[in-house]
């Protein structure tokens, strides 16, 4: 096939679908992890961050239900983190650690800040 046409035609190439053991790595080891984001933000402010390693298999596991792999991490994880970060924001200084509760997946408001 000549060079010019090459660029030209759509390249439709289908991935090994992720299973919920890989998208947990994603959040725990990679460095560009949505979950470490966060917890290295809090870390900056002075809060530590407490919480069940369970919790990132329930990520995950809500990550699968949509069925678009990694990009429905950091929907998820930004989900969890949206109202602690507007606490923390909104009273800097106040807070040393956050404690996530495994029901933090379906509700956003399971935390407790102290």
């Amino acid at each position: 096939m000549p060079e010019e046409f090459v660029g030209r035609i759509d390249t439709i190439v289908e991935m090994n679908k992720l299973q919920k053991k890989d998208l947990i790595q994603i959040l725990k080891k990679s460095r560009l992890s949505i979950f470490k984001k966060y917890q290295r933000e809090l870390r900056k402010m002075g809060i530590s961050l407490r919480y069940n390693p369970k919790l990132l298999e329930l990520i995950a596991e809500r990550s699968m239900q949509l069925d678009t792999g990694a990009r429905e991490l950091s929907n998820t994880v930004n989900y969890i983190f949206e109202d602690i970060i507007y606490n923390v924001m909104a009273n800097p200084g106040r807070y040393s650690e956050c404690r996530l509760f495994i029901e933090i997946v379906d509700d956003n408001t399971m935390y407790k800040l102290s």
